[in-house]
């Protein structure tokens, strides 16, 4: 009787210390889930950037800069993919442009897909006779 006993407590003892593991790894699996969805939203962010400092470099060094920046890029590194919009226009008139940048990051986590997306909308005005030219920004949007 007192081997029963002591089994049927051995085995209550491994059944608490694996639920109390298995709630931690649970709770460690929640985490790496929140590291990731920030990495992949601040991937998207700095994306959107690289592209706008693009058109950003194409109106200060360019003398009539042309929408050929105008693209879309596509990057891919381990565990993230994505394309990045760049559209921009220049009004020559009145030296005002619009720069609209567009990142969408996706990344795999456990079998499962999540996509980022990033914007940026920046409007200003370019000044000077030549380069490199001055630019005032006028708007900075992040979505």
């Amino acid at each position: 009787m007192r081997k029963g006993q002591i089994l049927v407590a051995v085995l209550l003892v491994f059944a608490i210390l694996s639920l109390v593991i298995s709630g931690v790894i649970s709770m460690w699996e929640g985490n790496i889930k929140s590291i990731s969805a920030q990495i992949g939203e601040k991937q998207a962010l700095y994306l959107a950037e690289g592209v706008a400092e693009i058109a950003i470099y194409s109106l200060i060094w360019l003398t009539s800069p042309a929408p050929y920046f105008s693209n879309t890029y596509t990057f891919s590194f381990t565990g993230f993919w994505g394309t990045a919009r760049l559209e921009y226009n220049f009004d020559n008139t009145s030296n005002s442009f619009v720069i609209y940048a567009t990142a969408q990051v996706e990344s795999v986590y456990t079998g499962e897909r999540y996509i980022y997306t990033r914007t940026l909308d920046i409007e200003g005005v370019r000044t000077g006779s030549s380069a490199p030219y001055s630019l005032t920004i006028n708007q900075w949007t992040e979505e």
